[in-house]
């Protein structure tokens, strides 16, 4: 037998049983959008008046944070966006991308009050500055805007937070990913998850050892893109039992300008916090 020749059988065995089980697949399965589909949602979300939330600035441009002393208000918001694995920080050798760093920027503009962008595995760091805001103006909103890993993060930092006997006012989880179950918050202010549908291929990642790997897999054959694999992997977390409005979308995992429009536009007005004066207060060190 030529040299080689014994790894062939194998491989075709894998991709015969990997090709079997994706058509096995149920209908719902088709729920996250393959690779061509995700171009639309590339474009900043629409906004009051028809125009884009990204204006006419390059959102790359921007710092991390404004600073206009000349603003002031008395109950100033307070908001946490808070980036996924690979966001801030390097996770497995890939990134830091500041996806939500980009998203921050190109929003900010309509959500009045300061602005922190701090990444998933800043837990601790969160639970801090918003315990030493609370005690600088007690009146100050607090609200968290996470994504993916991020997303668990502001649920797990609203659930210390609220042990402490400090409520998080608003709460917003776009797609949020853990590997474990989260503990989430008992009685947010408000809290406005919005999800991807989970299928087959989410309860697969949830078996021990090789069940991560074969819906990885599974993704790649089925036409998933690339971040809709990672986060089926990662363990999306999908509806939330605590949530005051669950939203099920059909966009892709990194459409997070897309399901932060979704989030806000489920919110009443006066929970709204596009309705506050405009104008930006809030300072923030460089990255």
């Amino acid at each position: 037998m030529p040299p080689g020749c014994h790894v062939a059988a194998p491989h075709r065995g894998i991709r015969v049983i990997l090709l079997v089980f994706s058509t096995a697949l149920p209908t719902g399965c088709v729920s996250k959008p393959r690779a061509a589909e995700v171009a639309q949602t590339a474009a900043a979300p629409s906004i009051a008046g028809g125009r884009s939330a990204l204006g006419d600035r390059d959102v790359a441009d921007r710092p991390e944070s404004d600073h206009d002393p000349r603003v002031e208000r008395s109950a100033a918001a307070r908001t946490f966006w808070i980036g996924g694995a690979a966001d801030k920080a390097p996770f497995l050798g890939y990134g830091p991308h500041h996806h939500v760093l980009h998203v921050m920027n190109a929003w900010r503009d309509e959500l009045p009050g300061e602005h922190h962008y701090r990444g998933y595995h800043e837990l601790n760091e969160i639970v801090r500055e918003v315990r030493e805001a609370r005690m600088r103006d007690s009146t100050a909103r607090v609200v968290f805007i996470g994504h993916s890993y991020g997303g668990a993060t502001a649920m797990r930092a609203a659930r210390r937070l609220e042990d402490e006997g400090i409520d998080v006012d608003l709460l917003i989880t776009l797609d949020p990913v853990w590997g474990f179950p989260v503990a989430p918050p008992r009685r947010p202010g408000r809290w406005v998850n919005v999800h991807q549908r989970l299928d087959v291929r989410d309860a697969l990642a949830c078996v021990p050892l090789l069940g991560p790997p074969l819906a990885g897999l599974t993704c790649v054959v089925t036409g998933s893109t690339f971040s809709d694999t990672v986060a089926t992997v990662g363990r999306q977390l999908g509806r939330q039992a605590g949530a005051d409005v669950n939203i099920e979308m059909t966009q892709s995992h990194g459409a997070v300008s897309a399901m932060l429009q979704r989030a806000l536009d489920a919110l009443p007005t006066d929970a709204d916090p596009r309705s506050g004066p405009t104008g930006l207060d809030g300072e923030q060190p460089p990255r």
